[in-house]
């Protein structure tokens, strides 16, 4: 059977460079299986209801940040359950879904940083206003215009760089799936190592400052607050979750991508000048470039096969920052009455009843959710 496979595996450019042997799972692989596809389709499910929120509210960035996660996710789905275990013989070749799949998840990469930026860098330019009125019409498309400028461009120039620097057409891994190697030449380390530690850096400042400008603005008004309990209490959650926010960027996602690009760089060293029919002649590779390498989980570090666990874990900040709003809450309810939980709640008609009369009045200012765009200074204390 072997020579069969191989013969067979010949014929259609299909390249196993680490054979593995029976039994091709384990309770690992199947834990592993079951855990990334049920978290990732409840963090989906949880992200639902903040990205239709934000969408009505016209926010670009926090709306980018949860699409992204929630396309990654979607993609960690359909990996794992096609590719599910180390059985690379019986593997489909991932034709079509392959080749496109570069440009479906790569994208998302940048797409997640540069969104965590623009939030943080509009929760610090919030709190730097000195005034408390909304924002004009004109003022919020402009800031929207300089959302996209910050968060588009990137990802659209990495993708029209896919197919030139990839230096292989592409990988099958057990539950990562499809898999884009590049050539470890200066575009790659321009335009794909380099950016990211850059950007993570950029939301690192955004959060420090916003903390920083708050501190100022609580200093200056804690006398004021005294004497005002319900003011005290809003500022109170405001500082609790502008803490949050800094904590978040600085403590988790700093260190973790740093240490994701780090380990990335040692792995893909710049170490050739970028000459593309080289690398489509495979000169310095042994592979044919048109070959599709089958790896089994063995192949991989413990980070390469469990990353996409980032995109599924950030959908609890999602929630508590996006999905805890007055409009949230109220579709949380409107839910849960329909689906007849009110039976078990009864609560639940009092706040659906209210739900039902408040949609009749006029939106909320969107100054007034600091979890979706942090409001000018002077509500903080007003």
């Amino acid at each position: 059977m072997a020579p069969a496979l191989a013969t067979l595996m010949a014929r259609t450019s299909l390249l196993v460079p680490n054979p593995p042997t029976a039994p091709y799972t384990d309770p690992y692989l199947t834990a592993n299986l079951v855990c990334r596809v049920v978290l990732a389709l409840f963090a989906n499910a949880v992200c639902c209801v903040p990205l239709r929120n934000l969408c009505r509210q016209g926010e670009l960035a926090p709306v980018v940040l949860i699409g992204t996660v929630m396309a990654a996710n979607c993609l960690t789905v359909v990996n794992a359950l096609v590719w599910r275990n180390d059985n690379v013989y019986e593997w489909w070749d991932g034709r079509v879904w392959c080749d496109l799949h570069a440009y479906l998840y790569q994208p998302l990469m940048p797409l997640y940083w540069l969104s965590v930026v623009a939030i943080t860098r509009n929760l610090a330019q919030q709190l730097g206003l000195s005034r408390a009125s909304p924002l004009s019409r004109r003022e919020r498309r402009r800031k929207t215009l300089v959302e996209a400028l910050v968060v588009f461009p990137l990802p659209i120039l990495q993708m029209g760089l896919l197919y030139p620097i990839s230096s292989q057409r592409y990988r099958i891994v057990t539950l990562t799936g499809c898999m884009w190697t590049a050539h470890p030449s200066w575009p790659f380390f321009v335009f794909f190592l380099l950016p990211r530690p850059l950007v993570v850096l950029m939301s690192s400042y955004y959060a420090v400052l916003t903390w920083r400008r708050y501190s100022l603005i609580a200093q200056a008004t804690r006398p004021a607050l005294m004497s005002n309990s319900s003011a005290t209490s809003r500022a109170s959650r405001t500082q609790w979750r502008l803490f949050l926010v800094t904590a978040c960027v600085l403590v988790p996602y700093m260190p973790l991508e740093l240490y994701m690009t780090a380990a990335q760089f040692r792995t893909d060293m710049l170490s050739r000048g970028f000459d593309f029919h080289r690398i489509r002649q495979q000169v310095d590779d042994p592979f044919p470039w048109d070959a599709i390498l089958l790896l089994p989980s063995s192949s991989l570090s413990f980070l390469e096969l469990n990353h996409q666990y980032l995109a599924i874990a950030t959908a609890l900040p999602i929630f508590y920052f996006f999905g805890m709003t007055t409009d949230t809450t109220r579709t949380y309810r409107r839910v849960m009455w329909a689906l007849g939980f009110g039976r078990v709640f009864p609560r639940l008609r009092e706040g659906s009843a209210a739900s039902g009369h408040t949609e009749q009045q006029p939106e909320a200012p969107w100054q007034e959710q600091i979890v979706c765009v942090a409001a000018p200074a002077l509500w903080l204390w007003t």
